[in-house]
């Protein structure tokens, strides 16, 4: 063994020492900092604003719960940046069922924070009242209810299941409470056959929804088949027009918006159909044009495809007329002492155009005349006209005329 002389072992005792007091150091400045960071983070507490669903878990085989609970209100702890943002599902709040027997039983309500940093402080309440029932078993069939059909044109047969019936359990206050369990299916308007997979669902027979209870097996396969009945097929618009215009006129054009129309129904009945008509449309003393919007009619067995409404204009317009008259010649506006005699004494009046206007110029025309306003005795060659309504063509046959005037003996 070395033996240091005394003065290095004194040397290394003070060392040691002196090692000694800067590891103790050390450890109080790590204390110090560590006190010191602890200081520098809060922790709070907070009851939270919602409510936590309680669950029941590990339910006796046999039984049923047959009360519900209520929400649990709980606090927490932790820092604030750890609660700030935490949901009901950062919870699993349970009471366990494990061993207990039919009856009524005060059972506590544990609630576990599964987000990291937040602990649970309080829970109100802190037990509830579990209320076990034995489970009874009704056997049902399956009933299947269809929503948004197809369109027209399209049926529904009959639903395929892959089982016809399911098995529901539950206290016997809920399990007497169904009539039904329904395969609710959403055609969603299809046009082929349609197969899934469906939750079934209990219901009463006013169509209310029986919750807490199981029902085995829990979904059906479901297969409806959609077929086609009808067809479709785009046919003329046939105005129908009833009536007579007034006198003189008549019906010149009709028109009708859309030209036509989509129908659908059977084949047999598609093959018989021509066109579709439309409400009738009366022109009864019209002396204008008309328009109208109008329904249409399809034939029986058919329906349209989309509901329209049909714009029919109807145009009427005056009836032409030519005709002739031979009426009576005068001459007016003789001076004083003058007399007249014309050649030829009747000439013939031609008249062409609407028949309303011609028809009233034929009533108000009695006799042409001519003028001898200004002329002097002896021969004159005067020209005949007639004055028409605007639209009236008149000639007169001849157009002149040979008018001579004499002086009267006193």
């Amino acid at each position: 063994m070395i033996r240091w002389p005394a003065p290095w072992r004194l040397r290394w005792r003070r060392a040691g020492v002196n090692l000694l007091l800067a590891l103790v150091a050390v450890a109080l400045a790590l204390v110090i900092w560590f006190l010191v960071t602890d200081a520098q983070v809060e922790t709070i507490e907070e009851r939270l604003g919602f409510g936590l669903v309680i669950d029941a878990v590990n339910t006796p085989n046999g039984l049923a719960l047959a009360n519900r609970f209520p929400t649990a209100s709980i606090t927490i702890a932790g820092e604030e940046s750890d609660i700030a943002g935490v949901t009901p599902e950062d919870f699993a709040t349970t009471v366990d069922l494990t061993a207990l027997e039919v009856g009524e039983h005060l059972v506590p309500v544990r609630v576990q924070s599964l987000a990291d940093g937040v602990r649970v402080r309080a829970v109100v309440p802190e037990s509830v009242n579990v209320i076990l029932e034995p489970v009874e078993e009704r056997t049902l069939a399956i009933t299947v209810a269809v929503g948004n059909p197809p369109p027209l044109g399209f049926e529904v047969g009959a639903p395929q299941l892959s089982l016809e019936t399911v098995t529901v359990s539950g206290i016997r206050q809920l399990v007497e409470l169904v009539d039904e369990v329904v395969a609710a299916v959403d055609l969603r308007g299809a046009t082929v056959d349609v197969a899934l997979t469906t939750t079934l669902q209990a219901r009463t027979a006013t169509g209310a929804a029986v919750s807490g209870l199981l029902i085995q097996p829990s979904a059906v396969e479901v297969r409806i088949p959609i077929q086609q009945l009808t067809f479709r097929r785009s046919v003329a618009v046939e105005p129908q027009i009833v009536g007579r215009p007034a006198a003189g006129y008549r019906v010149l054009t009709v028109d009708v918006d859309p030209l036509s129309v989509v129908v659908v129904g059977t084949l047999e009945a598609l093959e018989r159909v021509g066109s579709v008509p439309t409400a009738a449309v009366s022109v009864e003393g019209a002396d204008a044009d008309l328009v109208a919007d109008v329904d249409l009619l399809p034939p029986g067995g058919l329906a349209l495809e989309e509901e329209t409404i049909v714009r029919v204009r109807v145009q009427v317009e005056p009836l032409v007329l030519a005709t002739a008259l031979e009426l009576p010649l005068v001459v007016t506006d003789l001076a004083e002492g003058l007399s007249a005699t014309v050649e030829p004494v009747l000439v013939t009046v031609v008249m062409d155009g609407p028949a309303p206007d011609v028809a009233d110029l034929i009533q108000r025309l009695r006799q042409v005349s001519v003028s001898a306003a200004d002329l002097e005795p002896g021969e004159h060659s005067l020209r005949v006209e007639v004055e028409a309504p605007p639209g009236v063509t008149v000639t007169v046959i001849p157009g002149d005329v040979q008018v001579t005037l004499v002086v009267e003996e006193p």
